[in-house]
């Protein structure tokens, strides 16, 4: 089953070469936040790393979890990392080898410092990529945490 997205910025090289190591940022058709995108790209950029913006178009959206848009975003991303932002204001980071249903990071709706804790969550999934410690480890519960705080990685 295809997958569509419009395609706010392009990866592909303008000569046709293969596309730019970029992490996905998948936002849903409906966010009126224009912070929170702004929020989320600062962090990437803050820590060096090119990022993609893209709006869902796929109606399957509309019902997306922000931890399943981030999967998707991060199997569309050639670095294979991923971060969404979806309709009911959560956000998630995720990577493509990871579980759907278990994302690395994860926010809910209305949070008292929402936007710079998606500073943040922008900064770690740039620290993913650059195989860096994440900014938010100390906060990460679930599934993942373990793997954060292990020695002998």
């Amino acid at each position: 089953m295809p997958r569509e997205a419009a395609v706010t910025s392009t990866s592909a090289d303008s000569r046709g070469g293969a596309r730019r190591p970029v992490v996905v940022l998948y936002h849903h058709p409906d966010l009126r936040s224009t912070q929170a995108l702004r929020a989320v790209s600062a962090g990437l950029e803050e820590e060096g790393v090119l990022y993609e913006i893209r709006e869902m178009a796929d109606p399957r959206a509309l019902v997306m979890r922000a931890a399943e848009l981030a999967h998707l975003a991060a199997s569309e991303s050639p670095l294979g990392v991923g971060v969404a932002l979806a309709a009911d204001g959560s956000a998630a980071v995720q990577t493509a080898k990871m579980d759907p249903g278990f994302p690395i990071l994860q926010t809910q709706a209305r949070t008292e410092d929402r936007l710079s804790t998606l500073r943040e969550m922008g900064h770690d999934a740039a620290r993913i990529v650059k195989g860096l410690p994440l900014k938010s480890a100390a906060k990460t519960t679930g599934p993942i945490n373990h793997l954060l705080h292990r020695k002998d990685m």
